[in-house]
């Protein structure tokens, strides 16, 4: 997470939880103009700065953005922490914050899905082409999100387990907190191959894709974007998400590589 707005900086979610206690939402009028709280998961990160920018650019007000695991984020939502804007890559998180009455969901905007890729350090010379290559004994870490609370972990173990391939690549799974972080794993060269995000994968240019990860059936690999419920509300959450849904946030998504439909 990264608190107050910086273009181009990021730090993790869990700086929040040190803060909570002590922070209260800022005043409408902070300098800069009336402030938006978007909490936003990791793989969105290009896209919520874009259109922050523009937000900021239009002088509606100005952007504070966390990055993190949808689950991290919704269980802070839960807590009381102080967010306007979610973008969440689990529905079903999105679900339970909407039937607990914490989030408004919304409509008419754009339809946004992703793809998984298997990736592998842009210099590797052990190169998997095919999913069963993964079973190969020389790929000794498979980066991906924590399948246990991460949406894109939990869809990489899903598409591995309709392939039949869970069993072999589990004992090697080098789990991250979110799944910038599993690229991060690869890119360094910690883990010889790992699983994101299409959309990730094309963010960086210290890793290249080996081939691309088939979604298994029935998986809601979709994104949900709502309005978080409180005693407070940013009476700027309402112009920021106008804009999202609108051209500007369909030309985001569509440039950074994501799967976009209109209602």
């Amino acid at each position: 997470m990264r608190m107050p707005r910086v273009p181009g900086a990021r730090t993790g979610i869990m700086a929040w939880t040190l803060l909570l206690a002590a922070c209260g939402r800022e005043e409408p009028d902070a300098p800069g103009g009336p402030v938006v709280r978007v909490w936003a998961a990791a793989s969105m990160t290009e896209v919520v700065e874009e259109v922050c920018d523009r937000f900021e650019a239009s002088g509606q007000g100005r952007c504070e953005v966390a990055f993190g695991s949808s689950a991290v984020l919704a269980r802070q939502i839960e807590e009381g922490g102080p967010a306007d804007v979610l973008f969440s890559a689990d529905p079903a998180w999105s679900e339970r914050l909407e039937a607990r009455g914490l989030l408004e969901v919304a409509s008419g905007g754009p339809r946004i899905g992703n793809a998984l890729v298997v990736v592998v350090p842009a210099e590797a010379a052990l190169i998997p082409s095919a999913p069963e290559d993964l079973r190969d004994g020389r790929l000794v870490r498979v980066a991906l999100g924590d399948p246990h609370h991460v949406p894109a972990g939990r869809y990489a173990r899903q598409a591995l387990e309709a392939l039949g391939l869970w069993a072999a690549v589990e004992p090697r799974v080098l789990g991250a907190p979110d799944v910038r972080a599993a690229l991060a794993l690869v890119e360094s060269g910690a883990a010889p191959c790992g699983v994101v995000y299409r959309t990730d994968a094309l963010t960086s240019g210290r890793v290249r894709v080996a081939f691309p990860l088939p979604q298994a059936p029935d998986t809601r690999m979709r994104y949900v974007v709502g309005r978080v419920l409180g005693d407070e509300r940013s009476p700027a959450a309402s112009a920021f998400l106008e804009l999202f849904l609108g051209e500007a946030g369909r030309e985001a998504l569509i440039r950074r590589g994501f799967e976009v439909t209109w209602d």
